[in-house]
């Protein structure tokens, strides 16, 4: 994040006055400071716990600076502070918390569920979120969500479900979006792509990941691991050059990050490479440097995996005591915390390094344990196909359940802007009725309102139905123009003409969509005229398969009824509801209906009128 952001929020904080603005400024602070500037968001961070722990209207602000540490202190390994942060946040069911700062803190579960590898725990806790929240969760919180389950699915080594995760991150970014967040998913999937040895599409989305976090001021713990990714890849397709290129900058951002754990993390990540380039030397200088760092042994799994590394180091130096003690350690440790792809690379050292002392009694135990694992590996791998499988299935079912939420929405909403008649219609012409009849004029009356019952009880049975015939739209819109001639004063005449061979009662159409239309034809350009008097033509006609509806008036024109429309500075209503309802029958339908304007002219080359081209696929 640049530093324009942080130094905008900044200023922000110092002239702002309202508690919860306040603090929730601070709250994005430490969002952006976290990764560049540590001990400054921690503060921040401080602040908002200490004066919202004990104040119910703001536990959201508190969880979600909750949320923030314990992240940072699972990337710093200390198990203790995640441990009392877990045990402080505990769920208070409270009707200020909403769902989506539900959500943030059970992701910080997750996080430690993860961390401490009850994958299942995680799992379980996925699931809840997915059938229960996500459908309410805003942009940033269901882009989280699928983020958490991707990295889940990959620890738990269910790679297309990992996959598909991802994927549906990425697609809700826009395509231009460069936020760290979109980083995050490049970076993942490459994580993702390499553990499934496709190489050349791992360094394509850690390029993605690092061209994005590049742009970025700060954030020098996620510019670390890009290129420490980068630098294995490059190992595995041989590229020596590129590797120690990628590993000398993994090493620049880890330095700048102010993270010593994180720090001496990227720094064992050379072990590996040192092997496998055959610096067997610096790489066992580096684990042993590790090896007797107190604070770096804390951290559970950032020792044992450099630690198991080491071993391997000191295999290929033929130092096989060394690899043995090394290759044990880390087996007891792996076999107590049930992390059983760790423990098969600590058993295939000790297999080694045994049958390179010929120390065949010692080979055959590790062997058998070897085969064990792989059986219980084995029946794992179709556990988890199986669980896969009921995953997808369910998800499967869930989003057909939010697509159909989502649909009875959308009809709502269409709903909703068919039934948008203007009210003044209505009362005008009632108004109008009324009028006939102070005048005496009972049979005219008597048809006036059996046009506008009948209109009245289309509009109440079309806005059920997503298409009616081109037939019930012409009586429509027939009675509809009657109505307003007669409320308008005969201002204008009508004709509505197609050829006797169109099948009027098959061809269907969106229900009301024409009216709309012919409302504005009446309200900005017959309404203004003064010189002469007004008149409607509608047409239809089939063309191409598509149904061709002309509306053509003689008024002011386009231009006189734009500069009109602007002098009352507002844009007609109708107007933009025929916007908004296209929109929706395309996006949402397929539904590709086209609309186009033609200005009239008459031999003076003075407006005279406006012609409406409407195609519709039938």
């Amino acid at each position: 994040m640049s530093k324009n952001n942080i130094e905008i929020l900044k200023n922000k904080l110092i002239v702002a006055t309202d508690f919860r603005e306040i603090q929730e400024t601070k709250l994005l602070l430490a969002k952006l400071l976290i990764l560049s500037n540590v001990e400054e968001a921690l503060v921040l961070c401080n602040e908002i716990i200490s004066v919202t722990e004990h104040q119910k209207e703001y536990h959201d602000l508190f969880y979600k600076a909750n949320a923030i540490l314990i992240r940072h202190f699972a990337h710093r390994g200390n198990f203790d502070k995640i441990t009392q942060l877990n045990n402080k946040i505990s769920l208070i069911k409270h009707p200020n918390i909403t769902i989506d700062t539900t959500t943030e803190v059970e992701f910080s579960f997750m996080f430690i569920y993860k961390y401490l590898n009850k994958l299942d725990d995680a799992l379980v806790l996925g699931k809840k979120l997915l059938e229960e929240n996500y459908k309410f969760l805003n942009k940033e919180n269901k882009i989280n969500f699928h983020l958490h389950m991707g990295e889940l699915y990959m620890k738990l080594t269910y790679k297309d479900l990992a996959a598909e995760e991802l994927n549906k991150g990425l697609q809700l970014f826009e395509e231009d979006e460069e936020t760290q967040d979109k980083a995050n998913f490049h970076f993942t999937f490459g994580m993702l792509m390499y553990e499934d040895k496709k190489y050349e599409i791992a360094i394509n989305q850690l390029n993605k990941a690092k061209e994005i976090e590049l742009k970025n001021e700060g954030r020098a713990i996620p510019k670390a691991q890009i290129f420490a990714m980068l630098a294995r890849c490059y190992m595995s397709i041989n590229n020596k050059k590129k590797m120690l290129a990628s590993n000398s900058q993994a090493q620049k951002y880890a330095l700048l990050s102010n993270n010593p754990v994180f720090n001496k993390l990227i720094i064992g990540e050379q072990i590996d490479l040192f092997v496998k380039v055959n610096k067997i030397k610096e790489a066992i200088e580096i684990g042993n440097i590790l090896r007797k760092d107190k604070e770096y042994k804390k951290n559970d799994s950032f020792y044992y995996g450099s630690l198991n590394m080491l071993a391997a180091a000191y295999l290929k130096q033929k130092n096989i005591d060394e690899s043995i003690a090394c290759a044990k350690k880390c087996s007891i440790y792996y076999k107590k915390t049930e992390r059983k792809l760790n423990l098969r690379d600590s058993y295939e050292i000790l297999m080694k390094c045994y049958e390179e002392k010929k120390d065949f009694i010692n080979l055959a135990a590790f062997q058998k344990k070897y085969i064990l694992l792989l059986e219980d590996l084995n029946k794992e791998k179709e556990h988890n196909a199986i669980e896969q499988f009921e995953i997808k299935y369910k998800t499967a079912e869930n989003e057909i359940e939010i697509e159909k939420q989502k649909s009875e929405s959308i009809k709502f909403h269409l709903q909703a802007l068919r039934s948008q008649m203007n009210p003044h219609f209505i009362f005008n012409a009632i108004d109008s009725v009324v009028y006939n009849m102070d005048k005496g004029e009972f049979d005219k009356s008597k048809q006036l309102l059996a046009s506008f019952a009948r209109l009245m009880r289309a509009n109440i049975e079309f806005t059920e139905q997503a298409n009616i015939s081109l037939e019930e739209e012409i009586r429509f819109l027939k009675d509809y123009l009657v109505v307003e001639q007669s409320r308008l004063h005969q201002a204008f005449d009508f004709e509505i003409n197609y050829h006797k061979d169109l099948e009027i009662d098959f061809i269907e159409l969106p229900s009301m969509l024409l009216q709309l239309f012919v409302e504005n034809a009446i309200k900005h350009g017959i309404m203004p005229l003064t010189e002469r008097k007004g008149k409607i033509e509608l047409t239809f006609e089939d063309k191409d398969d598509m149904l061709l509806c002309t509306i053509t008036d003689n008024g002011i024109g386009r231009k006189k009824a734009k500069e009109i429309r602007n002098a009352k500075s507002h844009l007609g209503k109708s107007t933009k509801i025929i916007a908004e309802r296209l929109r929706m029958l395309e996006q949402h339908f397929s539904y590709k209906i086209t609309v186009s304007y033609t200005d009239l002219y008459n031999k003076s080359k003075q407006a005279a009128g406006t012609s409406v081209q409407i195609s519709i696929p039938i």
